[in-house]
């Protein structure tokens, strides 16, 4: 029994020695300071007049998109265009054969006009790849139809193609 209580007394002396021999790990004061700050200053925030006006272009912009466009009375005038030319920065202009390769190719035909990209359906909603092969190649082309702006992409169902 003796030996189990000295036994017992050595291993709680071992443990209090290595508990006291570790090192106690402090944080950096700055880390505090500086999360303060940060919690200080993103309370101080109020909006600006430039904050606001922003936010009045967004619901102008969202009441735009809202709205879809009408082109029957006066069509949209404008011409196809290769979506890849555009991004890279072209022109995109494009003649008969080359749309008709490129969509072969899996390729993405759009129609410029009024400075803005158009996706083009037809009347079900269908992509009108026949109809912009068609046209392409012309100096100018007036598509008419209807504009619906989502999500900042411009799709024009056109009931002339």
């Amino acid at each position: 029994m003796k030996s189990i209580k000295t036994y017992l007394l050595a291993c709680a002396l071992s443990g209090f020695v290595l508990v006291s021999c570790g090192e106690t790990k402090e944080e950096p004061a700055a880390d505090n300071q500086a999360t303060e700050q940060q919690t200080a200053t993103s309370e101080e925030v109020t909006p600006t007049a430039a904050t606001e006006e922003t936010q009045e272009v967004t619901e102008e912009v969202k009441e735009e998109a809202a709205a879809p466009r009408d082109y029957q009375a006066q069509p949209l005038k404008g011409y196809v265009a290769s979506l890849d030319d555009l991004v890279m920065g072209g022109e995109g202009r494009i003649s008969t054969s080359k749309a008709k390769a490129l969509t072969e190719a899996g390729k993405v035909l759009v129609f410029v006009g009024e400075g803005q990209i158009y996706f083009i359906s037809d009347a079900g909603g269908n992509y009108a790849r026949k109809g912009l092969i068609n046209i392409a190649g012309e100096k100018e082309f007036a598509l008419k139809g209807k504009v619906s702006n989502k999500y900042g992409i411009n799709s024009f169902i056109a009931s002339n193609l």
